[in-house]
């Protein structure tokens, strides 16, 4: 998605969401060089040269340059959070995937360990004397393997996720 497309998602939708609040910025910082920019047409003045009449601007129009040259700046910036953002989050207009897959491999590790739990209290139930005791019988030693397992794989994917959700909620916190 371009940063057209997600303004465009966000104009099309009528909530108040940290995302819509990015785009409506975006839609601002347009206007507002559009604003200047048609003030600026309005300096400038015919003059005659050798060669025949040229466009120039009055003097009075370097003070607007600056306010044009901030808001460039400004859409700048703002387009460029928002491609950072898009970055973040696959294309996609909200940190909605991510908040999902983050659950999804959230429950994945949360249910590695409850078998494991499970599996330590059936031990327990079946004689071992101790947590200690219930934890070296071959059921708890292969549902242990397989959280480790679980864990090295999908891990280091949630880490990812997680920090991309920080990410894009700094982005996002701007605005």
């Amino acid at each position: 998605m371009r940063p057209e497309e997600f303004i465009q998602y966000w104009s099309e939708r009528n909530i108040s969401t940290s995302e819509s609040r990015l785009a409506a910025r975006y839609l601002k910082a347009i206007e507002e060089l559009k604003t200047i920019r048609s003030e600026l047409f309005g300096y400038i003045r015919p003059q005659k040269t050798s060669k025949g009449l040229i466009a120039v601007f009055a003097p009075e129009a370097e003070q607007l340059m600056s306010h044009f040259e901030a808001a460039e700046k400004n859409l700048a910036s703002i387009t460029g959070n928002i491609e950072a953002f898009l970055a973040l989050t696959n294309g996609k207009p909200t940190l909605d995937g991510l908040v999902k897959e983050k659950h999804r491999l959230a429950k994945i590790l949360d249910n590695a360990k409850n078998a494991v739990e499970a599996a330590t209290l059936r031990s327990v139930r079946r004689g071992a004397k101790s947590k200690l005791d219930a934890e070296l019988t071959k059921e708890v030693q292969n549902e242990l393997a397989k959280q480790d397992r679980i864990t090295d794989e999908y891990g280091p994917k949630l880490k990812d996720i997680e920090t991309k959700i920080a990410k894009a909620r700094e982005i996002l916190s701007r605005y």
